[in-house]
């Protein structure tokens, strides 16, 4: 382990540490590796993550998932017998017990101290979780004050972080004819062209050289009628743009109105995301991100003279 191992003076089973302390690390290390404890297990590897239940995951030999020994399987026979170790904070910050502190270039948002418990898989399976694992082993022995890096983060950990921080805001809703002021208003009967500002559908950006990449869903309702998909589908509609958008044309999302007086036009936007990088692919996990807008206008009815 690269971790640096010390032996808090205050161990409930004395008799353990009655041997030079050199001898115990020893010990220690064949029992991890005499029992098979898988690489992947290790914290010091960082590719384990903590166990919020009191301690890391270890692999004991021959059980099964969920069993006695809290291991995985491996096809053998479950021994209660074999040693094996997890990983517990249950000692950090508790005297008499020593707490490890990061290592030269480590801060404490880098990793944590922990203590290493090792004992029989079945009694290791009573202490896992417990407020007192030493106590309610009882058999075991422990290293406190073990420094225990974090694991890295995945690409899927990495994604969803970004995605909560992409800077997505409520948009506001724009209309042709202009809508801007409380004296200007749409027209009985004529289309009206609809679309959102801000960021559009495919958004995306890098972090940590994985593509975070935004998708856009919008839902626009007139008063509080979901508009059809002929209309505008789930699309954000695109921004009128005057001497270039042709004012006679079916908008790419609009929306007639039939009656004069006030009325409101919502959009309901919806934000999902996907990723890709380092060897990995798919959705990200989390709730969407959903913005909600609504607008008052007014419609009026143009007279006509027939003559």
């Amino acid at each position: 382990m690269t971790s640096t191992v010390a032996v808090s003076p205050g161990n409930r089973h004395a008799p353990h540490w009655r041997a030079p302390l050199a001898l115990i690390a020893a010990v220690a290390t064949v029992l991890l590796t005499a029992v098979g404890v898988a690489q992947a297990d290790d914290p010091n590897t960082g590719s384990n993550q903590n166990d919020t239940s009191g301690g890391f995951n270890v692999t004991v030999p021959g059980s099964s998932s969920g069993g006695q020994g809290g291991g995985t399987t491996s096809g053998a026979t479950y021994d209660p017998n074999a040693q094996v170790c997890f990983y517990t904070a249950a000692y950090t910050n508790v005297a008499p017990y020593r707490t490890a502190t990061p290592p030269a270039g480590q801060t404490a948002a880098d990793g944590q101290s922990m203590s290493q418990i090792c004992g029989p898989a079945a009694d290791i399976a009573r202490a896992r979780g417990a407020a007192d694992p030493m106590a309610a082993c009882g058999t075991c022995s422990g290293l406190f004050g073990v420094w225990i890096k974090n694991a890295a983060p995945s690409p899927a950990q990495i994604a969803q972080a970004a995605f909560a921080n992409l800077g997505l805001q409520k948009p506001d809703i724009h209309t042709n004819p202009d809508t801007t002021s409380s004296d200007k208003h749409l027209v009985v009967g004529l289309p009206t062209w609809l679309w959102i500002d801000g960021k559009k559908d495919g958004y995306s950006v890098v972090k940590d050289g994985i593509t975070i990449i935004a998708h856009q869903k919008v839902d626009w309702f007139a008063d509080n009628v979901h508009v059809s998909a002929s209309d505008c589908g789930n699309s954000a509609g695109v921004a009128y743009v005057k001497g270039t958008s042709d004012p006679a044309a079916k908008p790419p999302c609009g929306y007639t109105f039939t009656g004069a007086g006030s009325h409101s036009l919502k959009a309901v936007v919806t934000w999902t995301g996907t990723f890709i990088g380092g060897g990995k692919a798919g959705p990200i996990a989390g709730p969407a991100i959903t913005f909600t807008t609504v607008k008052a206008i007014g419609v009026d009815e143009v007279q006509t003279v027939n003559r």
